[in-house]
């Protein structure tokens, strides 16, 4: 089984693997480039990406 845990800030959710952070949820009205922009660590981006409203 592969390990996993989530960080919820007030614009995103995460998700951490072995294979790195990862993006899964934005909060509505939050763009990637905001979440970008307010956060120094590298990170991917879900494929299917939640919007959470």
């Amino acid at each position: 089984m592969l390990y996993e845990k989530e960080w919820i800030t007030d614009l995103a959710v995460f998700q951490f693997s072995k294979s790195g952070m990862e993006l899964i949820e934005l909060q509505n009205g939050v763009t990637v480039v905001k979440v970008k922009s307010k956060t120094e660590a590298d990170f991917t981006v879900k494929s299917s990406l939640e919007i959470k409203g």
